[in-house]
């Protein structure tokens, strides 16, 4: 697995040198947009290792740099594209060579892709398509909720010294609840470029489920969200920024391959205790 993640890193480090060599005016590229590879590099591996999405780092440097909220949302959503897909592609592959697991989480896996994200996709599509405006202010929602689950979840993770969460079946009140976050979560994704992974991850952990499948579960639910919602941010919103994406994808796609190893460094505990805090801060600095 590392031997073929090192030949990926080779690839796309290549792939991005060509690129700048034949492009013109590659100096003043570099010089005016090359910060956003380390840009790209933090926050997909902080996506990618706790499921929140990358919109949470993305979306206040944009403003910050006084990018339209449109262009934001849709360049946060495209860079997220390459690191949420790698980072979740990263995890399917560890759960489907983890023997030890049995196949109760591979189970719960994949109906959480198929039924999970049939919401989210609906979700998504609802947003971008039915109710591009939203009816509240979404980001004081999202921040007093992230708040208040951060701490509730961070108290819970420091009350438990180890990883006491191993259910692997979903009953169908567990169904439901996936089905009503996946679809919320899809509709504030459109909006806000976040929402979903970090919605489906706290729940999955409230529900009882262990907090790498948590986090695998964000990280892949948080990709097929960005992917649907890639299309409206193209072609019909058009407000990316390419020359940030030059930068920041190919790096998003690197910290999106790194970020299951730091997960697993971290180990269950630690990952919860990350997850719980990233969270809490993400509803403060919003």
């Amino acid at each position: 697995m590392a031997g073929r993640y090192i030949v990926f890193l080779c690839v796309v480090i290549v792939a991005l040198g060509i690129t700048l060599v034949i492009l013109p005016d590659t100096m003043d590229l570099i010089a005016g947009y090359g910060h956003f590879f380390l840009l790209g590099v933090a926050g997909a591996s902080v996506a990618n290792s706790t499921g929140s999405g990358g919109g949470i780092i993305f979306i206040p440097f944009f403003d910050a740099l006084g990018l339209t909220v449109s262009q934001s949302v849709g360049t946060s959503i495209i860079i997220q594209c390459f690191g949420m897909t790698v980072g979740g592609l990263t995890w399917l592959a560890s759960i489907q060579s983890d023997a030890s697991r049995g196949k109760d989480r591979k189970l719960v896996m994949r109906y959480l892709l198929m039924h999970g994200g049939f919401f989210v996709i609906m979700g998504v599509l609802a947003g971008q398509y039915l109710f591009p405006d939203p009816p509240f202010p979404v980001i004081s929602v999202f921040r007093y909720f992230s708040i208040l689950f951060g701490l509730i979840l961070l108290a819970l993770s420091l009350g438990r010294s180890q990883e006491r969460h191993y259910r692997h079946r979903l009953t169908p009140v567990h169904k439901a609840v996936v089905s009503i976050v996946c679809l919320l979560g899809g509709i504030v994704t459109a909006w806000i470029s976040i929402g979903v992974g970090e919605w489906i991850a706290v729940a999955l952990l409230f529900l009882g489920f262990p907090t790498m499948l948590a986090v695998a579960a964000g990280v892949c639910l948080s990709s097929i969200a960005v992917l649907v919602a890639a299309y409206h941010e193209i072609y019909i919103a058009g407000d990316v920024v390419w020359k940030i994406i030059l930068f920041a994808a190919p790096a998003a796609m690197i910290g999106g391959g790194v970020a299951r190893f730091l997960a697993v460094k971290l180990g269950a505990a630690r990952l919860k205790i990350f997850l719980a805090t990233w969270i809490l801060v993400t509803g403060l600095v919003m």
